[in-house]
């Protein structure tokens, strides 16, 4: 079986509304007093896109629509060294609080802090669990579904590996009927791909879009005390897509899993069973930059408008094996067992 998979994605600075967040914080001198009128920029490290915004007579700040990726926070005030905050990681729907202390000295003199672990969600009352991008692409799967490494949260039980083995909309690895978080049944999962839903109530709650473990960024679950715009499901699991950058990449791969580099289920061997002649293989490419039309000034800077572009074919010949069967006899049909 072959299919061509394609995804195209043109990002501008609100393609990704529905799954923003938001940033804010306080910002303050070493004795506790707040700073009003501080500026704070807020940069993605990825596009180079920057916002700014000045603290309140309270000293607050606030980012509104902030999109899912890794940020920097800057933050200046006369009279007082340069704040820097890097690596601040952003995921989809997140309420995140930064607060920030000023140390005095000349303007020209930079603190720098570089986060080495995620911020502690304090600002909402949410159970989340979110997959980076790191460990879908280092971590082990058996088929080419980022909805397999669910497996790896607490709370979550995934189908049988024989049913991860197979990528396809409607059933195998995206399978989203087959995965149960916390108890709850599986037809009460909620998937959205970028905040748009991705479940086919007319295939079994399948996917309608099986996207691949290199064109998805991270995925994000929410299982309890989510916001009430996610009201509708007992789950809600939303995957965020690649998108580009200001410097150009691209990649291309070929991933094989095939029989003879399996070794056969102990139970076969006890039944004097062959393995299963099995053959998967997902040749595909990827590219991502930013967008440049040549003899023009459009995006000369390269932090306004971006795209990624991949494909990716699938060829998969799926071997069910031997299955044992117990057929009576006329007799006990009709109820008579003293055959």
């Amino acid at each position: 079986m072959g299919i061509a998979l394609a995804a195209v994605l043109v990002m501008a600075s609100a393609a990704f509304a529905q799954n923003a967040g938001s940033l804010r914080g306080v910002v303050s001198d070493p004795s506790g007093g707040v700073l009003p009128g501080a500026t704070v920029v807020l940069l993605n490290e990825a596009t180079r896109e920057s916002r700014q915004v000045q603290t309140d007579s309270k000293g607050g700040y606030f980012f509104a629509a902030v999109p899912p990726g890794v940020y920097t926070v800057r933050i200046e005030m006369p009279g007082f060294k340069k704040a820097e905050n890097k690596a601040i990681r952003m995921s989809p729907n997140d309420t995140k609080g930064l607060d920030v202390t000023l140390q005095v000295g000349a303007q020209s003199e930079t603190v720098e802090v570089t986060a080495t672990r995620e911020i502690i969600q304090t600002e909402t009352g949410a159970r989340e669990g979110v997959i980076r991008a790191d460990q879908i692409e280092n971590l082990s799967i058996i088929s080419r579904s980022p909805m397999e490494l669910l497996r790896i949260l607490p709370g979550v039980v995934a189908p049988d590996a024989r049913d991860l083995e197979s990528v396809s909309n409607g059933g195998g690895a995206n399978n989203t009927g087959g995965y149960s978080v916390n108890g709850v049944r599986g037809s009460n999962n909620v998937i959205t791909l970028d905040g748009s839903r991705m479940i086919d109530i007319g295939s079994n709650s399948g996917l309608i879009i099986a996207p691949n473990t290199d064109f998805v960024s991270e995925v994000k679950v929410q299982s309890s005390n989510y916001a009430a715009e996610f009201g509708s499901g007992g789950i809600q699991i939303n995957a965020i897509t690649k998108g580009g950058s200001s410097e150009f990449h691209g990649s291309a791969y070929s991933y094989l899993r095939h029989h003879k580099f399996a070794a056969n289920d102990r139970s076969n061997s006890i039944a004097g069973v062959d393995r299963p002649r099995s053959k998967f293989l997902y040749p595909g490419a990827n590219i991502s930059g930013p967008i440049v039309i040549p003899g023009t000034g459009f995006n000369k800077n390269r932090d306004k408008a971006f795209f990624f572009l991949g494909v990716e074919l699938w060829r998969q010949d799926v071997d069910t094996g031997s299955i044992f069967r117990v057929t009576p006899t006329l007799n006990q049909r009709k109820g008579l067992f003293t055959d």
